[in-house]
């Protein structure tokens, strides 16, 4: 995964609140997720969505449309389309 130094902050900080709520008993479901991606979204990470998603998948939480449609909406308003239409899938 190519993150710049700020993303990889990120998804430290990301996957710190993830263990931190492993941690006390309760497993990240696929809203925590979503919630998660919408960060990334925000901070024009489209790597670290493809990320989470793979990591969603390793944990057995299968992205369903809802979770697509975010991604998807997220990398065209960050005019990102492109990648996925060139073949990056979320597969």
């Amino acid at each position: 995964m190519d993150l710049s130094k700020e993303e990889g902050n990120v998804l430290k900080a990301i996957m710190s609140v993830q263990q931190l709520m492993v941690d006390q008993g309760v497993d990240p479901d696929k809203i925590t997720y979503m919630c998660f991606i919408l960060v990334f979204l925000g901070h024009r990470s489209a790597s670290a969505v493809k990320h989470l998603v793979d990591d969603m998948k390793a944990k057995w939480l299968v992205p369903k449309a809802d979770t697509y449609n975010i991604v998807v909406k997220g990398l065209y308003d960050l005019k990102r389309l492109s990648r996925v239409q060139q073949g990056t899938t979320l597969k």
